[in-house]
């Protein structure tokens, strides 16, 4: 994986400007890091490797909108009959979202890991 790509792409993705991408980069390593762990096998094309480090910005971007998320506070408040909601949480859902579609475009090189068969004793 190309750190530095996956940087980039997470960039563009958060909207950051060039001086703050540096401080995303332990963050990106850590996607990177996890997303290498469920590889069957390293990519074999350039295109494949460009797929694996859009994942991997992708997770972090996910991960980012989650932690911004709640690094912001409360979601709603209540006063009276009126409630107000400020929903900080749907951007992290739309970037899970967006993390799961960059996991399905990798199908044929991640672990399959959502499906156990298993047999029960009775």
């Amino acid at each position: 994986m190309n750190l530095q790509e996956i940087l980039e792409y997470f960039a563009m993705m958060a909207d950051l400007e060039e001086e703050e991408r540096s401080r995303y980069l332990p963050l990106c390593s850590a996607a990177a890091d996890d997303l290498q762990l469920q590889l069957l096998h390293p990519p074999d094309t350039d295109e494949q490797c460009r797929r694996v480090n859009r994942a991997a910005a992708s997770l972090a971007f996910s991960r980012y909108c989650v932690i911004r998320s709640c690094a912001e506070g409360g979601d709603s408040y209540q006063v009276g009959d009126v409630r107000v909601a400020n929903g900080k949480g749907a951007g992290a859902q739309e970037a899970y979202q967006c993390w799961r579609q960059a996991r399905a475009t990798l199908a044929g090189l991640l672990k399959d890991e959502e499906f156990v068969f298993s047999r029960v004793g009775i």
